[in-house]
């Protein structure tokens, strides 16, 4: 009853608008509310989260070896580059080459020298700036070293096993 002393005097196509307008802006209003609302956390304290460490190791004699003129190289955790390999030992490839195998749910095929070489190249040039063509040196030097290199690692596994020609 109320709602038609409302329009009375408006056209039947002006109430039906103004009853839309009036339900759109009410809606509107409920879920504004309630996503501002739903945002909100509840005024319970929270715990500020520890900071988080990282613990390198050094040696004393590393550490004094590589300070920085101000005297803070313990607090960056960054080390100057020694100059030495960059790898682990033929010992440890043997290690991880035996793991991998006794991992596999199948005996590997045998690897040809070939395809050892290409994949080492593409390893170690990922970008092929310097293996990409197929008359490179550093495929050549690779493939020339394959066969050694595939004796060394295949070969089984001793407590003193050296690989010469991998370090040559």
């Amino acid at each position: 009853m109320l709602g038609r002393w409302l329009y009375v005097g408006l056209r039947p196509s002006a109430s039906v608008a103004v009853r839309r307008l009036v339900t759109a802006a009410a809606v509107t209003t409920v879920a504004s509310v309630g996503c501002r609302d739903a945002g909100r956390k509840p005024d319970v304290p929270v715990e500020a989260a520890p900071a988080p460490t990282t613990v390198t190791q050094r040696s004393d004699t590393d550490a004094a070896s590589h300070e920085d003129p101000d005297g803070d190289a313990a607090a960056s955790g960054f080390r100057m580059p020694s100059g030495g390999n960059v790898g682990i030992s033929c010992v440890d490839a043997h290690r991880v080459i035996l793991q991998v195998k006794s991992r596999l749910p199948y005996v590997p095929e045998a690897l040809d020298a070939k395809t050892f070489a290409g994949e080492t190249a593409s390893w170690l040039d990922p970008h092929g700036f310097f293996s990409y063509e197929a008359d490179s040196p550093v495929n050549g030097a690779i493939l020339a070293k394959a066969p050694a290199l595939l004796r060394e690692l295949e070969r089984p596994r001793s407590a003193t096993a050296e690989c010469p020609r991998a370090t040559e």
